[in-house]
């Protein structure tokens, strides 16, 4: 559901008033991010991004949209009934620009704050359903009406038995899948995506969802086999596939791997057309590393073993590409403060040595 042209424009020249360009640039960046993992299916992170986003920046309609339709996803309705209320009250500041933005929101607000109208919606699709047997997108708006009203585990029992009737249905496996992603159910959740694989064995983004539940619930090793071999069948995903193989490499602490892992992100160059893009391209933000977040990686490799030298000289790259500008890498200046540190007292033992 994005939001209509008219809001950049909004939002630049009217709503930002008061926010420092250090707090925008620092809204933008979690966005992209957040977007990035909702793309992945990575719904908690993404969540936790957008409202980084809007804490950085409260009139960044995008981020609070984003924010507002995954807390509903989430049930959280009372923080989302927050976030499109201020939706509206920007949405009203400039409401030429964004009349058809208001509208949108006053919808979805209307539809968490009036859940009977939401039953008397749930009959009508059951009767639909009743005319139209073998509509499976019928079937799926029931769940996730059955879903916001009564909860996972109701949706869970009805898109079992639409699946035993649409066995071929990927949309369905896909609908279940996220069911019990949500839900926090691991176990069922691997059981699906082992069956799902093998129904459709050229879907690898099926493969790459189950990675992410594998780290998630904690099961590293079993995690990284699942990057291994989306690295080795997919080359449309081996960036993200290397980048989260590095990433727990670094967790588990086998860092030289992880910095040869790192060292060949670093290497990747794309073509397009007849101009090859490389480090830091900015024409490819959505298939490109994320350059920062390699480096910082590739320091606290380096810290792990302690080649303080080395992850002295990967937090300068990230100081200098974040600026002031990532929160999220502030943490930095205190891990290179420390490497600093130990790199000075190894070099004064080393020289009363030789003295």
């Amino acid at each position: 559901m994005p939001v209509v042209e008219g809001v950049k424009e909004m939002e630049d020249a009217t709503l930002h008033k008061g926010v420092s360009s250090t707090d925008r640039s620092k809204a933008k960046e979690y966005l992209r991010q957040g977007v990035k993992a909702q793309e992945k299916c990575n719904l908690r992170e993404a969540l936790a991004l957008f409202k980084k986003a809007t804490k950085a920046n409260s009139t960044s309609l995008k981020a609070l949209e984003h924010k507002a339709q995954l807390l509903e996803k989430f049930g959280k309705y009372k923080e989302a009934e927050k976030c499109y209320e201020k939706l509206l009250h920007y949405c009203h500041k400039d409401f030429k620009t964004l009349k058809d933005n208001a509208t949108l929101y006053s919808l979805l607000l209307s539809r968490i704050k009036n859940k009977k109208k939401l039953k008397e919606e749930l009959v009508i699709v059951g009767k639909l359903v009743e005319r139209h047997p073998r509509s499976i997108e019928l079937r799926l708006i029931e769940v996730d009406i059955i879903s916001y009203l009564m909860g996972n585990t109701r949706a869970l029992e009805l898109i079992n038995k639409i699946l035993y009737r649409f066995p071929q249905s990927n949309k369905v496996w896909e609908e279940k899948r996220l069911l019990l992603h949500l839900s926090e159910k691991y176990d069922e959740l691997f059981e699906h995506l082992d069956k799902e694989l093998k129904k459709f064995p050229n879907e690898t983004f099926i493969l790459y969802n189950k990675a992410q539940a594998l780290r998630e619930s904690g099961k590293l090793h079993r995690a990284l086999g699942c990057w291994e071999t989306l690295i080795k069948k997919d080359k449309t995903s081996r960036v993200e596939a290397l980048e989260s193989k590095a990433e727990i490499l670094v967790e588990t602490k086998k860092y030289k791997e992880a910095i040869k892992t790192l060292d060949k992100l670093l290497g990747i160059k794309y073509k397009i057309g007849s101009v090859t893009y490389s480090l830091l391209s900015r024409w490819i933000q959505e298939i490109r590393p994320d350059y920062l977040n390699i480096w910082l990686l590739k320091a606290r490799a380096f810290k792990g073993l302690k080649r303080y030298r080395e992850a002295v000289e990967c937090y300068e790259i990230v100081d200098r590409m974040s600026g002031d500008a990532y929160e999220a890498y502030i943490s930095t200046i205190k891990e290179r403060g420390e490497c600093s540190r130990k790199l000075a007292h190894g070099k004064k033992v080393e020289a009363k040595k030789n003295g």
